[in-house]
């Protein structure tokens, strides 16, 4: 097994590795976070979506945009444009966090 920090060479049930500091206990978490798949975002992913150009990680704020594009469109493809027609899913959805308005709205 290698060290998580330094690279070398460790015993595969060894919590801590004195040479450079690394343990268990403290992790090495910031190794280890994925970045969101936006090159701008700096935020760490939290999850893997399928988009139309495959799977993505997403951060949190960019996973509820492309929920938002997706119910856009999905309205779009029902003939949804106005909220009357959208009925109990724009009441419902406020609640979940997503607007489902007539027009696109713009990435935040």
């Amino acid at each position: 097994m290698k060290c998580p920090k330094c690279a070398r060479t460790i015993k595969f049930e060894a919590t801590s590795h004195p040479a450079c500091g690394w343990n268990v206990a403290n992790g090495d978490a910031k190794a280890h976070k994925t970045p969101c798949a936006h090159t701008d975002c700096p935020d760490p992913a939290i999850l893997s979506r399928k988009l139309s150009t495959g799977w993505a990680n997403l951060c949190k704020k960019h996973d509820l945009f492309h929920v938002q594009l997706e119910a856009n469109e999905f309205c779009e493809r029902q003939g949804l444009y106005t909220i009357d027609q959208k009925g109990w899913p724009a009441a419902r959805s406020r609640s979940w966090g997503l607007l489902l308005r007539s027009s696109r709205r713009g990435f935040p």
